[in-house]
């Protein structure tokens, strides 16, 4: 099921398609950030409210760098 997954997100993502942060993805924030034109403000706030990523994970790590 997940194989078919970059391929779908190959297809979709130059559309401006974005994925549902609850559903299943492989995008990483390099095919994100485009898509997210405030994703460094994002970041930024994430920097002021949580220094320490107490709240951090692998997959944000992976989506928001």
């Amino acid at each position: 099921m997940y194989a078919v997954l970059p391929v779908v997100e190959q297809a979709l993502l130059p559309l401006g398609a974005r994925p549902h942060w609850g559903k299943c993805f492989v995008a990483g924030v390099r095919e994100l950030e485009p898509l997210y034109p405030r994703m460094a403000d994002f970041r930024a706030l994430r920097d002021r409210v949580d220094p320490g990523r107490v709240f951090g994970n692998a997959f944000v790590d992976r989506t928001v760098g």
